[in-house]
């Protein structure tokens, strides 16, 4: 039974990366896995392929990182006019809001929660519009 928390670090996971999801789907106990590796340390355990245990979940947190701080963060103060701004960004392509709890991430990961009142204004905007 995972906690309340344990089960948003999931969906969050998925979140970021439905794709690779699609392309790896998890095997059981893989999330397990990865809690006990990212909690408490312990061995890292996945699947055997050509490169060794390789776990979703890990490669997902990996790839999150990477799209905030790397790509996102990068893009904010743009001169080139790419950043879409914080509106968007809030947004699913349909134009439906994100998931609140992906938000409230968002927000405390984006510059290390400098932003964060701005963010969760920007959403609760987009959120009361519907």
């Amino acid at each position: 039974m995972l906690t309340k928390n344990q089960q948003l670090e999931k969906n969050n996971l998925e979140w970021f990366s439905p794709n690779l999801f699609k392309q790896f789907p998890p095997e059981e106990g893989e999330f397990e896995n990865y809690l006990a590796h990212s909690e408490r340390g312990g061995e890292l355990k996945g699947r055997q392929r050509e490169w060794n245990n390789f776990n979703v979940y890990s490669e997902a947190k990996r790839l999150r990182g990477i799209t905030i701080h790397e790509l996102w963060e990068s893009s904010f103060y743009a001169m080139d006019g790419s950043w879409v701004g914080f509106y968007n960004l809030l947004k699913e392509e349909d134009g439906q809001p994100i998931p609140e709890h992906i938000a409230k991430y968002i927000s405390s990961e984006i510059f290390r929660g400098q932003d964060r009142e701005k963010i969760l204004s920007c959403y609760s905007e987009i959120t009361s519009e519907i």
